[in-house]
């Protein structure tokens, strides 16, 4: 007996998986869209991009609270000004934050994951599942 596996699409289409062609990129499921006269499903780009854009801002202000308030408290307690000019200027420089220009550039899903910075923006979500 064989079992059958059922993919829905952001727009609520249920099509049977092994009758589809999927994309081989997982991490936008969330903008996946059903191909009316063909059986492939595809990423919604538009959509991505606005995903994209929610979860980059959730890690930048994650960034923001996590790593500059403790460089700060940490110039603070060693009474270090210098130390904390460097916090204000990387808190105004938007450290970590992805240029909306970039985002609306990326013309695939690759090319949205490849703007993701680790070292500011931490772990990507698609890792965080």
């Amino acid at each position: 007996m064989s079992t059958q596996a059922f993919i829905q699409d952001r727009a609520g289409n249920m099509v049977d998986a092994n009758s589809v062609s999927l994309p081989a990129n997982r991490h936008f499921r969330d903008s996946w869209v059903k191909d009316p006269a063909a059986p492939v499903i595809s990423v919604d780009m538009a959509m991505a991009r606005q995903f994209y854009k929610r979860h980059a801002d959730k890690a930048v202000e994650k960034f923001m609270r996590d790593v500059l308030v403790t460089k700060m408290l940490d110039a603070d307690i060693a009474n270090d000004d210098r130390s904390r000019q460097s916090v204000r200027k990387l808190r105004s420089d938007g450290k970590g934050k992805v240029s909306e220009q970039a985002i609306d550039a990326a013309n695939t899903p690759e090319e949205l994951e490849a703007l993701w910075d680790r070292k500011t923006m931490g772990p990507p979500w698609w890792e965080q599942r």
